[in-house]
């Protein structure tokens, strides 16, 4: 997640020599970089936003060296929930599937990434699944503020209502306050494999 201003961590010396240094937007379909130069290629968060994960895998496996490897994580919206329950997190996955509709996109691929790999050609993909969780502090708050950041394109499309994305938020940061709720921020999947 980038530094926001908002938030309370400050920049690193490591973000102030990134900031230093230029990365070009590129196609996930079409990076346009070297074919079979990279002795390792990895991507997180970015398959639930493109429309075909599949293509992208197989253009960020077209990179890789034999022998190099591919490392790739994402999440399933649906896994992240409260305990004790809480309607807005039921709420803000609704909001997400939605929108996984309005983009042609998929925010439960996780459990979805072995396979993915295998159809472009990676014959042993290895798994493993971690949890973020949290009781307190700041990253309660991830999703409160991906809301008010999506907010603008919730509203563009008629997914929810102004009036309804402020209760939603209000009671995020209300369990974010919270030391006794538990909040399951994502089951996150990751999946790397070995170019044959």
């Amino acid at each position: 997640m980038p530094v926001q201003p908002r938030s309370k961590w400050p920049a690193t010396a490591l973000h102030s020599r990134l900031r230093q240094h230029r990365v070009p937007p590129a196609n996930a379909y079409e990076t346009g970089l070297p074919r079979e130069s990279f002795d390792l290629v990895f991507s997180r968060f970015l398959m639930c936003h493109v429309p075909e994960p599949a293509r992208a895998i197989s253009e960020m496996r077209s990179l890789l060296k034999v022998g190099g490897v591919l490392g790739c994580e994402d999440y399933e919206q649906q896994s992240v929930i409260s305990e004790p329950p809480s309607r807005c997190y039921t709420r803000l996955n609704e909001i997400s599937n939605a929108m996984d509709t309005v983009f042609g996109v998929d925010s439960n691929i996780g459990l979805k990434l072995p396979r993915l790999f295998q159809e472009v050609g990676f014959s042993d993909p290895q798994v493993a699944i971690q949890k973020i969780i949290r009781l307190h502090g700041e990253e309660k708050r991830f999703w409160e503020i991906t809301l008010q950041e999506a907010r603008p394109a919730i509203l563009q499309h008629g997914v929810a209502a102004a009036e309804e994305l402020d209760e939603v938020c209000a009671e995020m940061r209300r369990i974010a306050e919270d030391k006794t709720t538990l909040v399951v921020l994502a089951r996150v999947t990751q999946v790397w494999a070995r170019k044959e």
